[in-house]
């Protein structure tokens, strides 16, 4: 929560500078800029993560990535033993298995972070709009979206890194927001260790990120639907944590099976 006043009153100050900045800016083509992200972001080609959140501390989520496909695990401490409470299989664009079969399930936020430019055009960003803004005390390039205009869909780009820094999206009557944050340097790449997630105006949800490997070889039964059909198929998952509604509310970032 002191991450996003120091948002609020960071965009207060900087507002008027903005808004002048703006005027005289040169903005880079958004080819340029898909191809600064996309050299930046490529050679992140696998990695594990552990997610938690201090407002649900019995809901920990695992991750796998390899390439553009991701599995995740979410894992209930509420009673006596862990249990699974959800799992799923997918790729950027799809989704290939969710357990309990319940049809649909919440994209990955670090999966979300590494989606190329053209996701974003593809989901109704304008990239011929441009602006510069900051983002606490980072320098970013927005496409999308002017200073001030909230309601479109808009990617902050690290200025000088050319990572993804927050993303704003709507459709429908859902409107979120995506911050991630708490950037260290681990090998040759720039890694958020904390991110924040907002819909509808409800506080946001604060979500740690503990990265245990990067680049590392992944066993390829993790991102097997059969081997996780065999695993999974007619076990009993169920939470009661308050946690998962809020997941299932952006519609912009849940996949639905097919």
């Amino acid at each position: 929560m002191h991450f996003l006043v120091k948002i609020i009153m960071t965009v207060l100050a900087l507002g008027s500078l903005n808004m002048a900045s703006t005027c005289f800016a040169f903005f880079p083509k958004s080819g340029e800029v898909a191809e600064h992200v996309r050299r930046e972001m490529k050679p992140l080609s696998s990695f594990q993560a552990i997610l938690s959140f201090p407002d649900y501390p019995e809901i920990t989520c695992n991750l796998w990535v390899q390439g553009e496909t991701w599995r995740q695990e979410f894992v209930d401490a509420s009673k006596e033993s862990p249990r699974l409470a959800r799992v799923a299989l997918g790729t950027q664009t799809a989704l290939a298995r969710v357990f309990p079969d319940q049809g649909h399930a919440a994209l990955p936020w670090l999966v979300i972070w590494q989606f190329p430019v053209s996701a974003w055009i593809d989901k109704g960003m304008d990239p011929a709009v441009m602006s510069y803004q900051f983002l606490v005390d980072r320098p970013c390039l927005v496409m999308g979206a002017q200073d001030g205009q909230l309601q479109a869909t808009q990617l902050w780009i690290d200025n000088e890194r050319y990572v993804p820094l927050r993303v704003l999206s709507h459709k429908g009557d859902g409107g979120c927001d995506l911050i991630w944050g708490e950037w260290e340097r681990i090998g040759n790449f720039w890694l958020p260790h904390k991110i924040w997630y907002t819909i509808g105006g409800q506080p946001p949800l604060e979500i740690h990120v503990r990265w245990n490997g990067v680049n590392i070889p992944l066993n390829k039964d993790l991102f097997s639907p059969r081997v996780m059909d065999r695993q999974f198929q007619g076990k009993a998952m169920y939470s009661s944590s308050l946690l998962f509604p809020l997941l299932d509310a952006c519609p912009f970032f849940v996949q639905t099976a097919h």
